[in-house]
């Protein structure tokens, strides 16, 4: 599915305000990986957000959705919204340099 640049800076000023990246590992296994999510009351963003970046999403305990992806649909992610993220743009920036620096 393509995106509008409308609809990547939507997606960035949400990720701003509702998101979150970082590196996290389950279980045993000691590799981490890159982990992109963001958190709704109302699932309809986070269904269009899973259409388009694959995913899963959840709902917890306090009845809001969470939804998150990983690996290099996280990286996708994170590549999309950069030139439009202004609040946690670093955040953005140091996840997208530990990635290239994993690769060599």
């Amino acid at each position: 599915m393509n995106l509008s640049k409308i609809d990547i800076a939507y997606l960035a000023g949400f990720w701003d305000g509702e998101g979150f990246v970082g590196w996290m590992s389950k279980g045993k296994d000691k590799n981490k990986r890159l982990t992109v999510g963001l958190s709704q009351n109302d699932p309809s963003v986070l269904l269009w957000v899973k259409e388009i970046y694959g995913g899963s999403i959840h709902q917890q305990k306090t009845g809001c959705y969470h939804w998150q992806t990983t690996y290099r649909k996280a990286e996708r992610f994170l590549r999309d919204i950069y030139p439009y993220v202004r609040v946690r743009e670093d955040k953005v920036k140091k996840a997208l340099d530990k990635l290239t620096l994993d690769l060599f």
